[in-house]
């Protein structure tokens, strides 16, 4: 792979603090921060900022919506252009610009977060600060949680389920901008990521897990290596985690309808959310989810590029407190002819935070990457996995309850089908599906759509008609091309 190149494009596309520079290419050796960039503890802050800048930058935006147009519980309108379309009909190529520049940008992190675990004990503490190792040593705690967390989304996005022998993505643990790595195998990314969460949890070990925290905690941690298991399909581990950060009562979920919306519609403070990264519309902006309501002020129309479908619509019970937040209808404007079309359903989980509105609302908020809610869904799944349905059950129930519904009693292949729309209608919109029903061993099938005269309709069976078996060579994505050229080392995925 060529991250010496990856690091010049992503680096261009976001601010980042004390990271290393370039413009057509990479900055000369003698040009790369060397120790003096380690040199005083505002320069070892200034690299965290960096780090947390460029972690909030990876969020929303195309990170989650190119997996979700691509899944089965949208429909592209006909305002939707070229907006994620190639990844909704699955014609995407080894030349998409998004899908590029996400394997860029992830790469472009990994390269600097390289870079300081291998200088950060270049650092000598000033006379005066003597509590700087162990900020030093946090420091580096996030660093290790953010490896972790890249190469779980690497390996989520280029290569499939689980097999401890399959190829994943190349594993790059030292900053080497010549480096031209073949494949590692899943086994190989996988432990790496979680002896980085072991060593992330350990230089964390003082910071404090408390709800809504705007720094990777402890906490956030222990959820992530819950994901990673879950992912893994390691049913006992995965359970074990999932059950001992809900068991420890620092999180709690909600079920006052009224702060549930707050939390997504505001960014509210929350029991519930366990990392919810700091955004600010002045310098700290995060990415837009503006191509679900595609507002125009100028005729106060909506013309939204994605619709969500009717079969998702209708899987949420009247009586579940989600419904209200995660919709709304409206009238949009979508026909060629410019006539209203009433009542329509539209995604409302990102109306944007009034907080981060300066001017045009671009529908910003601050990213929650790890929510209690996932927690529950991870333990429902793995303890069905181990045959423990009762505990099971005990999960899934909990966080049913907490939005408004009746628990289920449910057994056998009927008990994992609850637990399956459970987590389809919690996590909506949020970039998970695509990859959950690659773990489930699904087809992706696009069900019954919303009015069809205002959607992309032909070829139908590359827009609501899709139907795309398990095995589809797109269900995991390719290898940029110039990364190809650039590393004869690095094997395309097939189909690609």
């Amino acid at each position: 792979m060529n991250i010496k190149s990856h690091l010049c494009i992503a680096l261009l596309l976001i601010p980042v603090l004390f990271l290393v520079g370039c413009n057509k290419e990479l900055q000369p050796e003698d040009r790369i921060p060397g120790p003096g960039a380690f040199r005083t503890l505002e320069d070892m802050l200034a690299w965290n900022n960096g780090f947390m800048s460029a972690f909030r930058a990876r969020q929303l935006g195309f990170y989650c919506y190119c997996q979700d147009v691509q899944a089965d519980l949208l429909n592209a309108t006909t305002q939707a252009g070229e907006t994620g379309t190639a990844s909704y009909t699955w014609q995407m190529t080894n030349q998409d610009k998004e899908l590029s520049a996400m394997w860029g940008a992830y790469y472009a992190s990994l390269a600097n977060l390289n870079y300081f675990l291998e200088h950060a004990g270049d650092f000598t503490p000033e006379e005066g600060h003597p509590g700087a190792l162990d900020t030093v040593r946090r420091i580096q705690g996030n660093a290790h949680f953010l490896r972790a967390y890249y190469y779980h989304e690497l390996a989520l996005r280029w290569s499939r389920t689980y097999q401890p022998t399959a190829a994943c993505v190349p594993l790059v643990t030292a900053y080497d901008v010549n480096a031209r790595p073949a494949r590692a195998t899943q086994q190989e990314v996988f432990s790496f990521v979680l002896t980085e969460l072991d060593k992330a949890e350990k230089e964390l070990s003082d910071v404090p897990s408390v709800p809504s925290s705007p720094t990777i905690t402890p906490g956030a941690v222990q959820a992530l290596r819950a994901r990673v298991f879950l992912t893994m399909r390691s049913w006992n581990e995965a359970y074990t985690e999932a059950s001992k950060l809900i068991e420890r009562g620092t999180y709690t979920l909600l079920s006052d309808p009224a702060k549930l919306a707050k939390m997504w519609h505001s960014d509210a403070s929350s029991p519930e959310v366990i990392l919810m990264l700091f955004a600010s519309k002045s310098g700290e902006a995060p990415n837009g989810m503006g191509l679900y309501s595609g507002f125009r002020r100028a005729d106060s129309s909506y013309r939204p590029a994605y619709l969500p479908t009717q079969w998702l619509v209708d899987l949420y019970e009247p009586t579940d407190s989600r419904r209200a937040i995660y919709f709304t209808q409206r009238t949009v404007k979508l026909r060629d002819d410019n006539t209203p079309t009433p009542n329509v359903w539209m995604v409302n989980k990102y109306p944007g935070n009034p907080a981060l509105v300066a001017g045009e609302n671009k529908y910003q908020h601050s990213p929650k990457p790890l929510r209690l809610a996932e927690l529950y869904l991870i333990a429902a799944e793995a303890a069905f996995g181990l045959n423990e349905e009762a505990n099971s059950l005990a999960a899934l129930n909990a966080l049913r309850q907490s939005r408004g519904l009746g628990t289920v009693s449910a057994t056998g292949d009927a008990l994992l089908q609850a637990i399956k729309e459970e987590r389809t209608r919690e996590l909506a919109f949020e970039g998970m599906r695509l990859w959950d029903l690659r773990r489930w061993g699904e087809r992706c099938t696009r069900r019954a759509a919303q009015a069809s005269d205002i959607l992309i309709t032909t070829p139908g069976e590359l827009t609501t008609g899709l139907d795309m078996p398990n095995e589809h060579p797109k269900f995991v994505w390719g290898f940029p091309a110039y990364d190809i050229v650039a590393n004869p080392q690095l094997k395309q995925n097939p189909g690609w």
